[in-house]
């Protein structure tokens, strides 16, 4: 019984510690991309110049190049 306890209080911690932490994540056509720290940039005309974020790997992806920009639909932060 007390493993049993030990157990739901640990599941409970881990499922509260990831709501708390949250992640971001944008969408292009049909694809989601899951990642942390993301930050965009836009022109002064509104168009998206560069995308900054790390992976689910924790590697940090840069992509500054506008026309290697992909077409973002939404970003979720």
């Amino acid at each position: 019984m007390m493993n049993l306890n030990r157990l739901m209080s640990t599941c409970a911690l881990l499922v509260t510690s990831a709501i708390c932490h949250g992640q971001d994540y944008f969408v292009v056509e049909t694809d989601t991309t899951f990642c942390s720290n993301l930050e965009y940039g836009t022109t002064a005309q509104g168009y998206l110049k560069s995308v900054r974020y790390t992976d689910k790997n924790g590697k940090e992806v840069v992509i500054e190049a506008r026309k290697e920009v992909p077409n973002v639909l939404t970003f979720y932060r």
